[in-house]
């Protein structure tokens, strides 16, 4: 359901919706009531479907494996040395590095 405002479409639904139900209700109706009164949407027709014939469809498919060719050649980064430091070294240090940043903070602030 398409409910987006468009005037020139749907003031004269709305206009047509309170004529009816203005010929017929007692009281001031409930949203529910209005929309059962208003003229549906005219039909949107659809585009016809495109014929492809098999060349083209062979084609397409050429130029849509030139485009990823790019892709299906990358080489991915070589894997890491094995001679890295150990976790709970780099761990460490960062723990370090991490605390003399926060007592300059600290200092930095009039604290400690």
């Amino acid at each position: 359901m398409n409910r987006l405002w468009d005037e020139a479409r749907d003031a004269p639904r709305i206009r047509h919706a309170f004529l009816s139900l203005a010929a017929t209700a007692r009281k001031w109706p409930a949203p529910a009531e209005l929309w059962d009164h208003m003229p549906k949407l005219p039909e949107q027709l659809a585009l016809p479907a495109k014929i492809v014939t098999p060349e083209a469809a062979l084609d397409n498919i050429a130029r849509i494996k030139a485009m990823l060719q790019p892709v299906h050649d990358f080489t991915p980064a070589p894997d890491p040395p094995e001679d890295r430091r150990p976790l709970a070294e780099v761990e460490a240090e960062l723990g370090r590095h991490f605390a003399e940043v926060r007592d300059r903070k600290t200092q930095a602030a009039g604290g400690e």
